[in-house]
């Protein structure tokens, strides 16, 4: 089955029951991104090291795949692509968008951004929901292939998954703990992982290698741990304070 979509999100969750889930299963999805008046405007640059994830607009107006409001989904074995945008459209543009209360489990899934380096995809964005990602590939993001937010009770673990060739890696934004751990990270143009202020993320037992700096990380306390960082062209980890 393959569900092709130009504007607005290809599909809205939003369970009154949060302990409902739909499930997902062999699907391929793609979003063309159509420009039009009523879509939020996220044209606008955002920086990576800083909390502006959180001025990033979401609504049932944006342009995404999935827009996960509440409750719980289940996605295994599907394919995105972002691949289609038009070309007028410079808005930033996720396959799959999470609200604070909606919940994500993805397993064996691959997210593919745009082979043109100027249309500005996510693979997954979290505005402090839940998040557990499993043996999935990001391919061709050109902000960040996973781009996380979270306050002390959100959930989120990335695990045995494979990024390549994004702007960014996974970014983690807030005072929350993830896991990231026997994932595969190469060949970013920024960062392989960013660690945002106050964020006391696990990083383990991944292979980082040939970003431009492996791990940065700015007023956090994250466990760092059993990682092979090596060929990053500038740097390997790096810690800020400001």
């Amino acid at each position: 089955m393959i569900l092709i979509n130009s504007s607005y999100p290809s599909i809205i969750v939003n369970l009154e029951n949060e302990k409902e889930i739909v499930q997902f299963e062999s699907i391929k999805f793609a979003h063309s991104g159509n420009v039009q008046e009523l879509m939020v405007d996220n044209s606008r640059e955002f920086n990576y090291m800083d909390d502006q994830i959180n001025i990033f607009q979401t609504g049932e107006n944006m342009n995404c795949i999935f827009y996960i409001v509440r409750g719980k989904v289940s996605i295994e074995e599907c394919k995105f692509s972002l691949n289609v945008l038009r070309e007028e459209n410079k808005s930033i543009i996720p396959c799959i968008a999470v609200e604070r209360d909606g919940q994500l489990l993805m397993t064996r899934c691959e997210l593919f951004g745009s082979s043109n380096v100027n249309q500005h995809t996510i693979g997954v964005l979290s505005k402090k929901g839940s998040v557990v990602i499993k043996e999935s590939t990001f391919l061709c993001h050109r902000k960040a292939a996973l781009y996380l937010s979270g306050t002390k009770d959100t959930v989120a673990t990335v695990s045995n998954c494979t990024i390549q060739k994004c702007l960014n890696g996974i970014v983690l934004i807030g005072d929350f703990r993830a896991s990231v751990e026997n994932s595969i990270i190469e060949d970013c143009e920024h960062l392989g992982i960013k660690v945002g202020m106050c964020n006391r993320s696990k990083i383990i037992y991944n292979t980082i290698r040939r970003n431009s700096t492996g791990i940065d990380y700015c007023n956090s306390d994250p466990i760092i741990s059993n990682n092979l960082v090596s060929q990053n062209r500038r740097d390997g980890i790096v810690s800020k304070s400001k």
